[in-house]
Order: structure tokens, then C-alpha cells, then sequence
């Protein structure tokens, strides 16, 4: 018998299915081949994952004349089949265990062998277990398919066992943050080397990311699992990562114990789900005092509808904050005619509160990234409650939904108090809300004189159960000023005296002449027929053809008189009788923002 050796080449064709080839087939006749690979725990091939027939194809090429013969064969996979389904054991775990440290974050999914074969896997981290997102840089995808992202843009270490049967064959990688795709809060690309034995596969890219639960802020990690690479069956069997940059991930400020879920999925609609709890020590133990400001402005008097102002400001190192009651002065109470288009509970929880039902602004500041998260205030409705409560809506990268409700104090004061219960365990630094006022504006101050000695109120809590209080003061708002004493000569020029700002101090003053009317620039100039007075110090004057500023130097000027003397006051034209009562313009700016526009009628000469 006659032995001759042929060598054969094993292919696959990117979806599995693999082939093998003899294309240096001595010409010599014969009457049957015969091919075997061997089975067992080191087998070459794997059988599919799937009950059922799995058909095969054959062809060959004749020597002589080149032509192609064929022939077809099936075998039928099973009959156990049926009984490998797709199960998961998990853990999940952080090096440092004291609440609010920065630590590693290690977790495992491991696979039952034989089971439909994966295609994903996502984890939802326990509610304040974070990280450090926004401080990592990007690695492009294509550099992280070539391998050259950098320890700037690295965030962990990851490792898979792939293959079937008893002795899966281990691959290790790298875990690096990349562009984000839509929904996903940072994306992530896990590049692992993929060596089996002498066989080197080149590199393999999981794909994947972290997306923002809008309800807790907490985290849910998404990994993509291909079925093969480079044309063969990777049959990922387990998967561990490793969030281990320094400074990266952050433990929650509670307890616990605290939940983490995750689901598997497969080939054919499979899934699989897990989960377990971890625990974290010394969150009662962390130090805790929020502080608040506050203020009102714009339409402070009777009846009117001011602008609030609140920013809550937390320190680093100390606990998160879970709870916040912010109890407004005495005189503030919602306008019913103003707080008619409430958004529904459900719509909010959607993102899709109209226009109508917005109020405000807010912006939050959180130690995980160094922009602000801008967001929007909307009147929500609260089942069982008089009044609607506030919800934050923060939008884009950092999407989340913090409700509050308002209450009324049942004492005689009947004050207004907004309570935020359920906020999530965040490292806040500052979160800044603006109820804007005007004629919608959801809030008015009652009628009567204000009442002295008026506060704000807040009580804090702590994630782990620490409590804080903070009350500043809510001083009376100003009055306004009184008109401003005018005379107006086109001999005797322009004098304008105000003796009363209501309390506030003045910026600016813009006076603006009546039409027929304008300066003479020059000898409005000259301080031979120019005198200002100020409290508090000297004061800058700016002319154009018809208008006058003064810009005092003193941040306290309560009292303001300018005199622009003989010449200085230009009349176009002879007045009639019916034409001497005319109206000049005085805006008023004050130091605090507010700005009040006089129209004051004047017998001119």
C-alpha cells in the first residue's frame, strides 16, 4: 500500500461555517477518501449549538479535464440538546469597601458550556456605584480596532474564556473609553488579543457602553458579544472586567445591601438573567452639611410674581445627598391661575412636558464630569396632592428626572415648602434652580407691607441618614424709587435729582430727552456747566445727541443729582402751547440686577 501525505487548509467564511480544502491532490487514481478528525476535549471542531439536521457539502475536481463533481450529506444534531440552556452565575464586587471611596470595580458572567451561544451581555450596576466618565479622554474606534489607544482613554482590564468543552482557552484585553453612540452616556471597547495556542487571531473589539438610568442615576455596562472572529467560533464561555484606573470608579455613599441585575442574551431570542448584592461600610460614619442660598428678585412687591433663586451646595467628601426641604418666607404663595398646565407624571418621566407647564431652569455640578448638566423646571401634578410639584428634567448626556412635591405648612404662617425625597446618590457639588417670574410666573408675593424677620428654611438628609439644617435670612425686598425731580430748559439746560432708591443702590442712570430735543455735546462736556453729586463718592456722566448716563463710583449710591447748565440743552424748534408738556425717559439700574423705567412729564421751556 502506497502512503502519500496531503496537505489541506481549514477556512471560514465569516459566519462560522468552516471548510476544509485539499488543493495539492497528487494525480493518482483512487476509489475512496476518507477523512476523520478526531473528537474529545481537544477536538479541532465544535458541533452547532442547535438541534436539528445540519447539512454538509462536497465537491470535487477532476484532474484530466477540470470538471466539478458534488454530493451532499446531513446528520442530525441532538437528541440532548434540548436541556442545554442559557444560564449565567455572576459576581460583582469593589477592592474598597467604605462608602464614598474611590476603588476598583471587579465583575464576572459565567456561562453554562453547551448553552445557545451569546450575543450580549448587560449589567446594571448597584445605584451609586460610578465613575469618573467625563474626565476620561476618547480613543477613536479605529485606533482601538489597531491597538494603539493609550493609558489616557484606558479604564480596565477585561478576560474571556472561549471554546467549547472542558478546557476553554483564556484571552485578556483591555477595556477603553470611545465615541459614544446615541442613548449611551460614554461608550466603551474592550480590545482583546485572541491567541489559541500557536494560532493567532489578531485582535478582537467588543463593542459597547454605559448608559445613565434616568430614575437613580445609576449605571447600566453593555457589551456586545460576537458569535466568531476571523472566521472562527468563539463560544465565549465566561467574561471578567476590572475597572481599575486610579481614581475612576466611586463606591455609594449608603450601605446597602445594594441590588445589581444583569441579562444575558442569545442565538435564537435566548436570555439568561443574574444578579446578586454588595454591601459597603462607614456610610452613617461621613461627614455631612449641605448649605443653601436663596433670593428673590424682579417683581418683589405686593402682588407680584418674583423670580426665586435657590442653589444647594454640598462639599467634597461628605455624604451624598438623598433628601432636601426648602421652606420659602413667609408672604410667598403659588398663583392658582399660574400652575394650571401641569405636566402629567408619566409624560414627565418620558421627557415630553410641554412648553405650558415649564417654570424654570436648573443646573447641576457633580464631581464625575467637569461640565455643568443643564436641565429645565416643569410643574408636574402629584396624585393625591393640592399643588404641583417641581421636577428637574436634565436632558443629553447625563438624562435624568428628580421629582419634588409643595406642600403648605399648617401653621398660621402657611408657608411654601418643596421636598425633594428621593434624590439620587450622586457626588453633587451644587445644584443651582431658577423659578422665573414675570406674569406667568408660578409663585407672588401676598398683599400687605412684608414682614420683618422673614427666613428661608432648609433640612437636609444625608444617604446614610445624616441630617442637616441651614436658614439665611429673607430680608424685606426694596421699594421702588421715587420719580426723579426733572426740569428741562433749552436756556437753562437739564437738572435731575433722585433722593430715594427704595433701598437699593444704583448703577446706572440713562436719562433720554424728548424728540425735538438734543445736547450739545461739547459744553455738555466741559465741567464749567456740568455738576453731578453722589453719596458715597463721584460718579462718570457719558453724553450722545439726545441721551445722558451717570455711572456712579461708589456700589452705595443711594442718592444721584446732575445739573447740565446753560447751553448745554438744544430745542429744534419754536414750541407750541399744546406742546410744552412732554415726557422724558428715566431707566433706573440697580446694583442687585433690577432695572425700573420711569416716563415723567415735564413742563419744558
Amino acid at each position: 500500500m502506497e502512503r502519500r501525505k496531503l496537505v489541506g487548509q481549514l477556512r471560514g467564511d465569516g459566519s462560522g461555517r468552516l471548510s476544509v480544502s485539499f488543493d495539492q491532490i497528487p494525480q493518482i487514481a483512487f476509489d475512496q477518501l476518507d477523512l476523520t478528525l478526531e473528537g474529545g476535549t481537544t477536538a479541532l471542531l465544535v458541533s452547532p449549538p442547535t438541534c436539528g439536521a445540519a447539512a454538509g457539502l462536497a465537491t470535487f475536481t477532476a484532474a484530466v479535464d477540470g470538471s466539478v463533481g458534488s454530493a451532499a450529506s446531513a446528520t442530525t444534531i441532538g437528541p440532548d440538546c434540548a436541556s442545554a440552556q442559557l444560564s449565567a452565575v455572576s459576581s460583582l464586587s469593589s477592592d474598597q469597601r467604605a462608602a464614598g471611596a474611590e476603588s476598583t470595580i471587579r465583575g464576572s458572567v459565567d456561562l453554562a458550556d453547551r448553552g445557545p451561544a451569546p450575543t450580549g451581555i448587560s449589567i446594571s450596576l448597584p445605584a451609586g456605584l460610578l465613575a469618573h466618565i467625563g474626565e476620561v479622554s476618547e480613543c477613536s474606534l479605529e485606533a482601538a480596532g489597531a491597538g494603539q489607544c493609550g493609558s489616557d482613554s484606558r479604564i480596565g482590564a477585561i478576560g474571556a474564556l472561549v471554546g467549547a468543552g472542558s478546557q476553554p482557552v483564556a484571552i485578556a484585553g483591555n477595556i477603553y473609553v470611545v465615541p459614544r453612540a446615541p442613548g449611551f452616556v460614554a461608550g466603551i471597547a474592550a480590545v482583546l488579543d485572541v491567541r489559541l495556542g500557536e494560532l493567532d487571531l489578531g485582535r478582537l473589539v467588543l463593542g459597547g457602553g454605559f448608559a445613565l438610568r434616568p430614575t437613580d442615576a445609576g449605571l447600566n455596562m453593555q457589551v456586545g458579544l460576537p458569535l466568531t472572529h476571523a472566521g472562527i467560533g468563539l463560544h465565549i464561555r465566561s467574561l471578567a472586567f476590572a475597572l481599575d484606573r486610579p481614581g475612576f470608579a466611586l463606591n455609594p455613599s449608603t450601605c446597602g445591601p445594594l441590588g445589581y441585575s444583569g441579562t444575558v442574551t442569545g442565538v435564537g431570542g435566548a436570555a439568561a438573567g443574574f444578579g446578586g448584592a454588595v454591601t459597603y461600610d462607614g456610610c452613617t460614619t461621613l461627614p455631612f452639611a449641605p448649605t443653601l442660598t436663596a433670593a428673590l428678585g424682579g417683581e418683589t412687591g405686593p402682588l407680584g410674581h418674583p423670580n426665586v433663586t435657590v442653589g444647594l451646595n454640598a462639599r467634597a467628601g461628605d455624604s451624598n445627598l438623598q433628601g432636601a426641604h426648602v421652606t420659602l418666607p413667609r408672604g410667598i404663595a403659588a398663583d392658582p391661575a399660574n400652575i394650571q398646565n401641569a405636566c402629567a407624571p408619566e409624560v414627565f418621566a418620558a421627557g415630553a412636558c410641554s412648553a405650558a407647564a415649564r417654570v424654570g431652569t436648573a443646573t447641576a455640578r457633580v464631581a464625575l464630569t467637569p461640565e455643568p448638566i443643564p436641565g429645565d423646571v416643569y410643574l408636574v401634578r402629584t396624585p393625591g396632592m393640592a399643588l404641583p410639584g417641581l421636577g428637574l428634567s436634565f436632558t443629553g448626556r447625563y438624562t435624568q428626572r428628580v421629582l419634588s412635591t409643595v406642600q403648605v405648612t399648617k401653621d398660621a404662617d402657611q408657608r411654601l415648602v418643596v421636598k425633594f425625597d428621593a434624590i439620587p446618590d450622586l457626588p453633587l457639588r451644587r445644584l443651582d434652580l431658577t423659578i422665573i417670574g414675570g406674569s406667568q410666573g408660578p409663585i407672588r408675593v401676598a398683599g400687605g407691607t412684608c414682614v420683618a424677620g422673614g427666613v428661608w428654611d432648609a433640612s437636609f438628609r444625608g444617604q446614610g441618614g445624616q441630617s442637616s439644617s441651614h436658614t439665611i435670612p429673607a430680608p424685606c425686598p426694596p421699594r421702588s424709587a421715587k420719580r426723579a425731580s426733572i426740569t428741562l430748559s433749552s436756556k437753562r439746560g437739564l437738572s435731575v435729582r433722585l433722593t430715594d432708591l427704595g433701598g437699593r443702590a444704583l448703577h446706572s442712570m440713562k436719562v433720554t430727552l424728548p424728540g425735538g430735543y438734543t445736547f450739545d455735546r461739547k459744553r455738555a462736556a466741559n465741567k464749567r456747566f456740568r455738576s453731578l453729586a453722589v453719596t458715597g463718592g463721584k460718579g462718570t456722566v457719558k453724553t450722545t445727541q439726545r441721551t445722558v448716563q451717570v455711572f456712579p463710583d461708589s456700589k452705595t449710591a443711594t442718592r444721584v443729582s446732575l445739573r447740565l447748565g446753560n447751553g448745554t440743552v438744544k430745542r429744534a424748534a419754536r414750541l407750541g402751547s399744546k406742546s410744552r408738556t412732554l415726557t422724558v425717559e428715566v431707566r433706573l439700574a440697580f446694583t442687585d440686577g433690577n432695572v425700573q423705567r420711569q416716563k415723567i412729564r415735564v413742563r419744558a421751556s
